[in-house]
């Protein structure tokens, strides 16, 4: 499936709807996910594998299960509450990270404005995911 999205992401210089919906009805932003709150709580070399595999079918694809279970095996290192606040309604919901952070962030229209970073980052945007939930860490 995502081999036959790949020319239509790259048009759109996105991942497609399609693709990113694929990846959420296969699981793929599950793989970070604790396994308490409904995902397959794999590990790093799991998740590397498995977005090996994807990127023989669309490499962009691939690149954002690999942003996004990042986020998740991020985010699994939380206390509690945080986990809930993340996963608590949807194990499916796309995590991004990021590892650099610097400055303090403040709400946007399209995500969130980072003046230390001097640009938005574009959870919804960047995934290519319109109607799905995306959770920025």
């Amino acid at each position: 499936m995502l081999a036959g999205q790949a020319q239509e992401s790259e048009r759109l210089r996105r991942v497609s709807d399609d693709a990113a919906r694929a990846l959420r009805e296969g699981g793929m932003f599950r793989l970070g996910t604790p396994r308490v709150l409904g995902g397959f709580g794999a590990g790093v070399r799991t998740s590397l594998e498995v977005t090996a595999e994807l990127a023989r079918g669309d490499a962009s694809a691939a690149w954002i299960a690999n942003i996004c279970t990042g986020g998740g095996l991020v985010a699994s290192l939380m206390d509690e509450r945080a986990r809930q606040e993340v996963w608590g309604q949807d194990p499916d919901v796309a995590v991004a990270a990021s590892l650099t952070p610097s400055g303090s962030a403040t709400a946007s229209r399209h995500g969130v404005v980072n003046p230390g970073l001097g640009r938005e980052i574009y959870g919804r945007s960047l995934l290519g995911i319109t109607e799905q939930p995306t959770f920025i860490i």
